[in-house]
């Protein structure tokens, strides 16, 4: 067939589909055989088998199809080749719906064109969105009866796809402008008509987006033209970008013309072509910056003047943490230069991740209380190593009351550190040797409160000194007020504690002692210390109850007779002749001999002890802060397991008795730490609300039972699961309700066993104490 076929001159030539049309057996199609197909047919076979264009002819009423190589890639590779001889219905009839008119239209005599048609093809597998631009034709047979249908098509997928991604591009480039975090404009032209302006942008200058973008910039600008025009000419005509650094700009907003300062980008923007037909403007204010960066100055110089001869680390934050000042030496600290620091946060000059957040915190409490904060804590100096600091923040008031900045100054106190650890070794040396002396050796704070007591105390009573109800336990009550009375009186005046005070052994005996207590004091003769011992003087005071039993028995016994003496010693002086002045001598002497001797009798009968009794409260307004961080330092000192923890403070001094009250806090934390064995840190946290004070003490330990809560300030009560771990009297917490209680304030505790326990009191800042 196919060689037959190639006989016709309207079916030669044609490429692929020439000869796809030539080996087609027309004959089985409703076309029919090539010899017999319409003038009109061949000739327009003719012609779209020798254009390069996509052509393609749908005869009849089945509408038969035939098609070039130009058109054939429409088809893709799911309608190809058998789309060659069947009708348009069968091949798309996808889009027949869409169609069907339009060729029913042009059956009709009515040609149609489209630009940019969409039709949901399926020709690769899978419905696609495919865009031509085409013409349906009537195909008229040699009656003028419309025949078929001519399709020419150009297809503009590609082209339509393209101009999409364009577009969204477009619309993400400005949608992304509009977005951008700084002030962004797209100029056009050597009018510099404004495109586009985002909301940045608008609310830099003081403008509305409608009065605006699509006008020149300079009309509505005029202020900028003198320093701007220049530097976008630059741009425009050179194609160089422009990087503006600070640029100070008169402008007119908000209802006043002003210099501000920017800092800018001038880029300019192409064509596809590459020609430069405007400039994207991308701009920032820098005005409270340079305001700032020039106040920071004017600081400096005035700081300079007042800190450059001073070794104190002196500096200044602003309020989000911001160095705005530090001095020489502060900077040699570091061994960092002015430009590398001062606008930086801590961590960016070297600080470690804890030391700048504890930092952030005392900065927000002195901004919130407007009161000092002081510290000490370790910091690596650049060539001396790790040094060790104290440090006080203070608040800069501006002149409407308010925190404006924060003034720091530190001081190297490694070399105080250092000697106070020798102290430390001095001291542990002392209480290894004291524990060797036979005496009860004792150690006090400069108040009095109790730091030490030797081994021997243990030994003799089985308690240590430590509480008021340990002396009470020790002390015979008919010396207890006296010897608080001597020892208040030492506290006072400085003066040695000397006195004699019966103290009770293991077997419930008293035995008297000589207690002796002399003051330590430091280089500026200030009692940091008192140390002293019990010695006992039980054998000696039975010597002297002895030999004042003797001397009471004689001087009973001797009494009468001198008295009988003194008496004849008068009878003889009056019967004595007046002129024997040698015997009136004798019996005068005598008698004044006798009389002396009743004397030195009567004062030996008039020797008395001294009874001691209760101690009373002292109502003193101290600090409390540093009475809390004694205390901390003290246990501390203590305990080489657990770190104490302590945060808050206390704003106003304090009216109460500070020794009672250290002793409470004494009592806690070393509790905290005894039913603890398992953590390594306590906490101890302070707060004042108006004049109320607030301190908790909190460990991670073993908790208490919520069944023994309400017993646990009870006297001699012990926690029955703690009783056979832990040694205890079950009085402290007894002791520390007690006092407390005197001070008008609350003990309470919240724990839960396994958890760990909270123990919190409360107490007037204004306190008084009951008779």
């Amino acid at each position: 067939m196919g060689s037959k076929n190639s006989e016709y001159y309207f079916l030669r030539g044609g490429g692929e589909m020439g000869e796809l049309i030539r080996a087609k057996d027309w004959s089985k199609t409703s076309l029919g055989d090539p010899a017999d197909w319409p003038q009109s047919l061949c000739t327009m076979v003719a012609v779209m088998l020798d254009n390069p264009f996509g052509m393609y002819i749908a005869w009849g009423s089945e509408y038969i199809q035939l098609y070039n190589d130009g058109y054939r890639p429409i088809l893709g590779t799911t309608k190809h080749p058998q789309a060659l001889g069947i009708g348009t219905p069968e091949t798309f009839s996808e889009i027949w719906h869409i169609i069907a008119s339009m060729f029913d239209g042009v059956m009709k005599g009515k040609g149609i064109g489209f630009p940019d048609f969409m039709l949901p093809l399926n020709r690769n597998g899978f419905v696609e969105e495919c865009y031509f631009d085409f013409s349906y034709s009537p195909i008229r047979k040699n009656d003028g009866e419309v025949g078929g249908v001519l399709v020419t098509v150009i297809e503009t997928t590609d082209k339509k796809k393209a101009e999409e991604r364009l577009k969204e591009s477009n619309d993400r480039f400005r949608n992304t402008m509009k977005q951008a975090p700084v002030g962004i404009t797209i100029l056009r032209g050597p009018q510099y008509i404004v495109e586009m302006a985002n909301d940045i942008y608008l609310q830099l200058l003081d403008k509305k987006e409608a009065e605006f973008v699509g006008n020149p910039l300079f009309a509505s600008l005029p202020e900028v033209e003198e320093v701007v025009h220049p530097l976008l000419d630059s741009v425009l005509n050179t194609g160089v970008p422009y990087h503006g650094y600070e640029v100070p700009i008169p402008v007119n907003r908000y209802g006043k013309q002003d210099v501000f300062y920017f800092d800018f980008l001038y880029h300019p923007r192409k064509d596809e072509d590459g020609k430069i037909s405007g400039v994207i403007v991308a701009v920032t204010e820098v005005t409270e910056k340079v305001q700032a960066r020039k106040k920071v100055e004017e600081r400096k110089r005035l700081y300079e003047a007042i800190t450059q001869n001073t070794p104190d680390l002196i500096y200044v934050f602003d309020l989000n943490y911001r160095f705005t000042y530090a001095n020489e030496a502060l900077l040699k600290m570091w061994g960092r230069t002015w430009d590398d620091s001062i606008g930086k946060r801590m961590l960016e000059v070297g600080y470690q991740p804890w030391h700048a957040q504890m930092h952030e915190r005392e900065i927000d409490e002195v901004i919130a209380t407007k009161k000092t904060v002081r510290g000490e804590v370790s910091f690596p100096h650049a060539t001396l190593g790790d040094r060790i600091y104290d440090y006080i923040f203070a608040p800069v008031i501006d002149q409407d009351g308010k925190v404006e900045a924060i003034a720091g100054t530190t001081r190297d106190i490694t070399t105080q550190i250092e000697a106070r650890k020798k102290i430390e070794e001095s001291e542990e040396r002392f209480r290894s040797l004291a524990q060797t002396l036979p005496q009860l050796v004792w150690v006090t704070d400069a108040q009095g409160n109790a730091e030490f007591a030797s081994l021997r105390w243990k030994e003799y009573a089985g308690i240590e000194p430590r509480s008021e109800a340990a002396w009470k336990e020790l002390v015979h009550p008919d010396d207890y007020d006296n010897i608080n009375t001597a020892w208040v009186h030492s506290l006072t005046t400085g003066e040695p504690y000397v006195f004699d005070v019966r103290l009770r052994n293991k077997d419930g005996e008293y035995r008297w002692h000589a207690a002796k207590g002399e003051p330590v004091l430091d280089k500026d003769n200030k009692i940091v210390k008192w140390v002293g011992a019990f010695t006992d003087i039980q054998d000696q005071k039975i010597r002297e109850e002895k030999k004042d039993e003797f001397i009471s028995i004689a001087s009973h016994e001797l009494k009468t007779p001198l008295t009988t003496a003194q008496a004849y010693l008068q009878i003889l002086e009056l019967l004595l002749d007046g002129n024997n002045k040698e015997a009136n001598l004798y019996a005068k002497k005598a008698s004044q001999s006798v009389r002396r001797l009743n004397e030195l009798i009567s004062e030996l009968l008039d020797v008395s002890k001294i009874q001691l009794g209760k101690l009373n409260y002292t109502l003193t307004t101290f600090n409390f802060n540093n009475m809390i961080e004694n205390t901390v330092e003290n246990v501390q000192l203590t305990s080489k397991t657990h770190s104490i923890i302590k945060t808050g403070n206390v704003y106003d001094e304090v009216t109460g008795d500070e020794d009672r009250l250290q002793q409470v806090i004494v009592n806690l934390l070393i509790n905290a730490i005894k039913y603890s064995p398992g953590a390594d840190k306590v906490f101890i946290a302070l707060e004042q609300e108006e004049d109320m004070i607030k301190v908790s003490v909190k460990d991670l330990g073993i908790g208490i039972a919520k069944h023994s809560l309400d017993k646990i300030f009870e006297k001699y009560h012990r926690v029955e699961e703690h009783a056979v771990h832990f040694q205890g009297l079950g009085i402290g917490l007894f002791i520390s309700y007690e006092i407390i209680q005197r001070h008008h304030g609350k003990l309470w505790a919240e724990s839960e066993a396994g958890k760990g326990s909270t123990f919190y009191f409360t107490i007037p800042v204004k306190g008084s104490l009951p008779s």
